[in-house]
């Protein structure tokens, strides 16, 4: 049997890709990079919403810490030195503080905080010693004194009062504890007097002070500041109320959707902060 010689062919290396594998390989390439972005994304979102948490946080702290300041060096001996001014919006503070102003006629200073456009507003006056009239010259603070914006991302300012007898009590016209009249005359500029000592006139004196702010960062203030969204949002968190806590409150406002109606960048910003000042 004759054979058939059979020639061996040399094996050709292939070299490069077939068109089907380019395409599988371009297809898993974009699904990496695809969720690549997605996670980077998500990242940088969590790093910018949480800067927008700290920048509030740190306006509400630098509030609470100027008010605690004053509330530390608060002149009590007298029993009347420090006045509020409930409102729809928030709540006013004015008192009477230790202190020298600018001259060696300064007995001590008078100190108001309010909210404005701008922020949370520290006003300051010196009280002179041949100044009587306290009283007025506490509540003609915002007119004669020096302003300074404090934090300018605060949207409210609340306050409860802890009587002598345990109670916590929303500083409001209708206590019933508190003085609306001196002598027979009411106090100016619509304040009520915290009675800061027991007295005749009145079964309860505060104890302390239950301080309570809302912050909001730079960018989210001047967001709503483009649509007038400052007062709106400060309207819908709930004011102080007898027996309740003012932050559980507003926590609970955002947590239950009340502020719904906002972008969620400003929700996710919104911080709070509240502290206790003893009155002594």
């Amino acid at each position: 049997m004759r054979l058939i010689p059979v020639q061996k062919r040399n094996a050709v290396e292939r070299k490069g890709f077939t068109l089907i594998e380019l395409l599988v390989s371009m297809a898993v390439l974009s699904l990496m990079l695809g969720l690549l972005l997605q996670i980077t994304g998500g990242t940088g979102s969590a790093i910018l919403a949480s800067d927008k948490k700290i920048d509030a946080a740190t306006q509400a702290r630098v509030a609470l810490e100027a008010v605690g300041n004053d509330f530390a060096n608060l002149i009590a001996e007298r029993g009347l030195t420090l006045l509020a001014k409930p409102g729809a919006q928030g709540i006013e503070f004015a008192l009477l503080a230790k202190g020298r102003g600018p001259t060696s006629d300064s007995r001590c200073v008078s100190v108001t905080y309010s909210l404005q456009p701008t922020g949370l507003v520290r006003t300051s006056s010196s009280i002179l010693w041949n100044q009587t009239d306290w009283i007025a010259a506490i509540t003609d603070t915002n007119i004669t004194g020096s302003a300074e914006t404090l934090a300018t991302g605060i949207i409210r300012l609340e306050a409860s009062a802890i009587l002598d007898d345990g109670r916590v009590v929303a500083i409001a016209e209708d206590t019933g504890w508190n003085l609306k009249k001196i002598d027979g005359e009411a106090i100016p500029g619509g304040y009520l007097g915290i009675n800061l000592r027991k007295s005749p006139l009145i079964a309860n004196h505060a104890r302390a002070i239950i301080v309570t702010v809302a912050a909001l960062d730079e960018a989210g203030m001047q967001l709503l500041a483009s649509t007038n969204g400052v007062a709106t949002l400060r309207g819908k968190l709930p004011p102080a109320a007898d027996g309740k806590s003012t932050i559980d409150q507003w926590e609970k406002a955002v947590s239950s959707g009340q502020l719904s109606d906002f972008p969620p960048q400003i929700r996710s910003a919104l911080s709070f902060a509240q502290r206790t000042f003893a009155l002594r």
